[in-house]
């Protein structure tokens, strides 16, 4: 979802193993932890998001040290009723509209062309 979010409103940015100024048309990957751990330290680091839902404003601590959290409710438009499942609304469990979608990945710090890691700490719903 947020993959789809930053190319929708930022564009694609360069991943890890494309030259500087080429032009990854959108490329993703998935990255490693001795790779990441490389890029942080580096003179380019790449900005880490933590991918939550309701913790960001918690005050809960990122696992990868220097990560933003971001609550992907400030892209994502959804409803649920008291188990998580989602409601059966339109426009439930989709992207918000493209200015709103824009202001929440910028306040973020995702910007075109900067590379982005987005990762979470899933977690196995269970009733």
């Amino acid at each position: 979802l947020l993959r789809a979010a930053c190319m929708l409103a930022m564009g694609a940015a360069p991943a890890f193993n494309t030259p500087k100024g080429a032009d990854p048309a959108g490329e993703v990957a998935l990255i490693c932890p001795s790779t990441l751990a490389s890029a942080i330290a580096s003179d380019d680091p790449p900005l880490v998001l933590e991918a939550t839902v309701g913790c960001a404003a918690s005050g809960a601590s990122c696992f990868v040290p220097g990560a933003v959290l971001f609550d992907l409710a400030a892209v994502d438009v959804y409803e649920e009723d008291a188990t998580g499942s989602p409601l059966p609304l339109p426009g439930n469990y989709n992207l918000r509209p493209p200015a709103a979608l824009r202001a929440a990945l910028e306040r973020h710090g995702v910007r075109a062309r900067r590379r982005c890691v987005v990762y979470t700490q899933s977690r196995l719903h269970t009733t």
